[in-house]
């Protein structure tokens, strides 16, 4: 199996070379996103577009526009030449906040290796919808 796509529904939007990353648009919007180096799409490699990078480089925010209202959020760890999905947010999030709380994300930085701040400009918590900061601490890897 080639791709979970149907790439008859996407048109290119971006080649990374240094990334080997293809980045197409499908329906409704939906971000496609090939590794051409180890055939990962989507979750597993993320949208260069929203890449944050960690101080020392081993950790990688990303995300990927689902085609719907909400985007999806992941960590990714280096492990060798590669970084590696290791935590989906929004499935954290959801379990810890609530529902949609990490719908879509602003402003994303590390304060360190181990820190990682969010700015949530459409959290949805307690039945309204609100602006949210989120500090995201890792404490093991």
């Amino acid at each position: 199996r080639i791709s979970d796509y149907d790439r008859d529904d996407s048109f290119f939007i971006a080649y990374y070379p240094g990334l080997d990353i293809l980045l197409c648009e499908g329906g409704h919007t939906t971000d496609m996103v090939y590794n051409l180096t180890t055939g990962e799409t989507r979750k597993t490699t993320g949208n260069p577009e929203t890449f944050v990078i960690s101080p020392d480089r081993s950790m990688r925010f990303s995300g990927i526009f689902d085609g719907q209202e909400c985007s999806s959020f992941y960590i990714h760890h280096k492990e060798g030449k590669a970084y590696k999905m290791i935590i989906h947010l929004d499935e954290v999030f959801n379990k810890r906040v609530g529902d949609f709380a990490l719908c879509k994300v602003g402003d994303v930085f590390w304060g360190n290796t181990t820190t990682l701040y969010l700015y949530n400009p459409e959290g949805y918590m307690d039945n309204n919808f609100t602006i949210a900061y989120y500090r995201v601490t890792f404490t093991k890897l």
